[in-house]
């Protein structure tokens, strides 16, 4: 959603999706390869890499 915006257009979009989800009471889906926004944005994270070299590993 925001790849291509610099940071402090990102920021400012975060804010207005946080607040809507705090306001409406839902969550969201953060996807992303940038660890800092997802440390930021998230209180919970899933390494999907870890996920799928788990799995392989039980096969």
């Amino acid at each position: 959603m925001t790849a291509m915006l610099d940071a402090n257009t990102q920021a400012l979009i975060w804010q207005v999706v946080i607040k809507y989800a705090k306001e409406h009471e839902v969550g969201i889906l953060v996807i992303s390869h940038e660890a800092p926004l997802l440390k930021r944005l998230c209180n919970r994270t899933i390494d999907l890499s870890t996920l799928i070299y788990q799995n392989t590993a039980l096969k």
